[in-house]
């Protein structure tokens, strides 16, 4: 090798690693971008779904208060937000229990219809899916880049313990790759 050049890798090689290093850092900050975008559509339509839920849940048992068996079947049901599941789990279960009502076809209010809250709990659904989503492509591309990045730093820590090798701390070279 000559002076100067590190046998395991060319300046071409470095280069070409470091492009690589840039360009999965750019794709795992556009993930954290399209995630965060993501979690924040996520929270809005599981906020107004679990609205949804409560307030049809507390309509209908004030309207079945007198009908013991319907509210029984309504009692085991909550809308506790205890996780972004756990929301969409109570709004089908409420959704469940709807249609089982004496009169499936009534609505807790004129925006809070059957209909209505089977679509937004379903476009919740799939939002979330598209999060789990990115979050997992996120987590792929970021283990990505930390191994890229290790496997340079180690390249590095290499090339500078040879280079203080080659290159004497008695020489202007090696004088300038310790003093870095």
């Amino acid at each position: 090798a000559g002076t100067g050049v590190w046998e395991h890798k060319t300046g071409e090689g470095g280069a070409a690693e470091l492009t690589a290093v840039r360009a999965k850092q750019a794709q795992v900050e556009g993930l954290d971008q399209d995630v965060d975008r993501a979690r924040a559509d996520v929270e809005a339509a599981i906020k107004d779904l679990s609205s949804r839920t409560g307030h049809g849940l507390g309509m209908a048992r004030a309207k079945y208060r007198k009908d013991p068996v319907t509210l029984g079947a309504l009692s085991g049901l909550d809308a506790k937000v205890e996780s972004r599941q756990d929301a969409l789990d109570d709004a089908v279960a409420w959704e469940e229990a709807w249609a089982k009502l004496p009169d499936p076809d009534w609505s807790p209010s004129p925006t809070n219809t059957r209909a209505a809250f089977s679509a937004l709990r379903q476009a919740a659904a799939a939002k979330l899916e598209a999060l789990n989503t990115l979050v997992a492509e996120e987590r792929k591309a970021r283990k990505e880049f930390n191994q890229l990045v290790g496997e340079l730093w180690e390249d590095c820590i290499a090339w500078y313990q040879a280079a203080c090798l080659v290159f004497p701390d008695s020489t202007p070279e090696g004088r300038a790759i310790r003093a870095g």
